[in-house]
């Protein structure tokens, strides 16, 4: 770009004494290079081309399987009981397997706790999303005591005992 910029002008310059014997003028010339040294940074940038955002898709978030931004921080001593009661469920008490007695649902719903019947005294965990086919859960103490983690399963899990809503 530059090597046009620069022909350009010796052409312009070389045509100031000559106007006479050519057919381009010496404005056009300078129009040429003002046009393009406008319009190169534009021309050679590697910016995409930006366009409108889609209406309906810019209001949902694509999940992916990638641990979220750790908002959730490990609650207490590192159990599943406390991380779920410190999130809206405070009311609720006992062992993650005590939670059987205030299960009101076997539908999901994006807040509530779901009830599973993994290791010994139980386990619950947030539901984040669901869909026909897969939950979304975000839980304390499934991958080791104070870690809190992310994971889908099937909405038929064997495991899953029931839903506790607010």
């Amino acid at each position: 770009m530059l090597f046009l910029l620069v022909e350009l002008w010796l052409w312009k310059k070389h045509l100031r004494g000559t106007i006479q014997d050519k057919f381009i003028s010496t404005s056009f010339i300078s129009f040429l290079i003002g046009v393009i040294s406008i319009a190169w940074p534009v021309w050679a940038s590697e910016e995409p081309i930006r366009t409108a955002p889609d209406p309906v898709s810019a209001q949902y978030v694509v999940a992916l399987n990638i641990p979220p931004v750790p908002i959730y921080k490990t609650v207490g001593e590192g159990w599943c009981v406390e991380f779920v009661r410190a999130h809206g469920f405070e009311k609720y008490t006992g062992d993650a397997i005590k939670w059987i007695e205030f299960v009101d649902t076997r539908e999901p719903s994006v807040g509530s706790v779901v009830v599973l019947s993994e290791g010994e005294i139980g386990h619950l965990a947030i539901v984040t999303s669901f869909t026909e086919t897969e939950i979304s859960i975000i839980e304390q103490n499934y991958e080791g005591l104070g870690i809190v983690s992310t994971r889908s399963f099937p909405i038929d899990y064997k495991h899953i005992i029931g839903y506790v809503t607010k």
